[in-house]
C-alpha cells in the first residue's frame, strides 16, 4: 500500500492507493535496465504520476549489493 500525499505537502490528509503485482509493467517499455543479468519479467516498473516523464536508463547498485 502506498500513501501519496496532493496539494499541500504540509497537509493532514493523503489518498491511499493498493498496489499489486498486476500494476507494475516490463521495466524495458520505459527504457530501463538493469546493470546486470536479468530476465525482463523479473525487472518491472510502475509509474506513479503520468504528467511526470520515466527517466530511461541503467539501474547501477552500490558496491555493497555486488552486482
Amino acid at each position: 500500500m502506498s500513501l501519496c500525499p496532493r496539494g499541500n505537502p504540509g497537509a493532514d490528509t493523503a489518498e491511499v492507493y493498493a498496489v499489486t503485482a498486476a500494476d507494475f509493467g516490463p521495466a524495458a517499455e520505459h527504457g530501463i535496465r538493469a546493470g546486470f543479468d536479468v530476465p525482463s519479467e523479473h525487472l518491472m516498473a510502475l509509474v506513479l504520476d503520468d504528467s511526470v516523464p520515466v527517466t530511461a536508463g541503467t539501474l547501477r547498485y552500490p558496491a555493497a549489493f555486488g552486482v
